[in-house]
């Protein structure tokens, strides 16, 4: 870590710390940049008023100045800058008593530390992440976020984003439980002997777009597919599954059901999308949909891969 400062001249309120990173700040650290270590070894006697805590931001008191003008930390994660204002008559070469309390408690209380340390807070919400299978997004902090706790041991994630549904069990049963009265998914004895679920691949050029579906139809007694060809609603379908592997490929249909993409170029996120289907978990045949026999999908314009 690096401070900036003018040589010339120290800001009489603001310390600025470049590089920040939580880990470094040790002993050697404190001496060096600090008044009077000696006087604050340790933040458990400390005495101080909490304030106001966010993601990025700290307002702390320690005595009655301070409490009329608190201690401000703020980080600027662009440019990983932490900036430390304390309106105390200390001028600002080395850090004045309060910002250096200020960070003793950001290095010891995770209550603190959290909101300042971006590894240690994407390592605690990627357990709450894997609930909903997002623990690969880059950015969790656009998911998730976690509330203040003057307790210094709790620390609970919660939904920034309402409407994200958990991918467990207990989610399948509870869904289950709400639509069994009302929808039965499970195909019956008979349709198993007279019906066939399949994957088609259609892209069309004209459009530009590949669509990838699940579709149903009637087998005749050759064992060959007869019309209609019916798509399987991909959400529907969701509700039925079984297992993970089986959750993920349904979600990944219900992706490539309606996208369009250009031969050339596939996003991330298709990417992922079509191993999933290519994993094919219920282990369902693949039909290609030849456009030069039919624009729509019948039996006579799609061939088994």
């Amino acid at each position: 870590m690096e401070i900036l400062k003018n040589p010339n001249e120290a800001h009489p309120f603001d310390y600025y710390i470049q590089d920040f990173e939580v880990y470094k700040l040790d002993y050697d650290f404190f001496y060096r940049n600090s008044f009077g270590l000696q006087e604050y070894k340790t933040p458990y006697n400390l005495t101080f008023y909490h304030l106001s805590c966010y993601l990025n931001h700290l307002e702390l008191a320690f005595d009655i100045q301070t409490r009329t003008s608190p201690v401000l930390v703020e980080l600027t994660p662009e440019t990983n800058t932490l900036k430390l204002t304390c309106r105390c008559e200390k001028v600002k070469t080395k850090l004045c008593e309060h910002q250096a309390q200020a960070l003793y408690l950001i290095k010891e209380f995770k209550n603190y530390r959290i909101y300042f340390d971006a590894y240690y807070r994407k390592k605690e919400m990627e357990v709450a992440a894997k609930e909903y299978g997002l623990e690969n997004e880059p950015n969790l902090d656009d998911y998730f976020e976690i509330p203040f706790s003057i307790r210094e041991q709790t620390i609970e994630v919660k939904l920034k984003k309402k409407g994200l549904i958990p991918i467990n069990r207990s989610a399948f049963d509870r869904f289950k439980t709400i639509f069994s009265p009302t929808l039965n998914f499970k195909q019956t004895e008979e349709n198993l002997l007279t019906t066939s679920e399949f994957i088609v691949l259609s892209y069309n050029s004209y459009q530009d777009s590949l669509n990838i579906q699940v579709h149903k139809a009637q087998l005749s007694k050759e064992g060959k597919l007869k019309n209609p060809i019916t798509p399987l609603d991909a959400d529907a379908r969701l509700l039925d599954a079984e297992t993970m592997k089986e959750v993920k490929f349904h979600a990944a249909i219900k992706q490539m059901s309606s996208y369009r993409v250009s031969r050339d170029v596939l996003q991330r996120k298709e990417i992922k999308a079509i191993k999933e289907i290519i994993c094919n978990p219920l282990k369902l045949p693949i039909y290609r949909h030849n456009r030069k026999k039919s624009d729509n999908i019948t039996s006579s314009s799609i061939e088994q891969i």
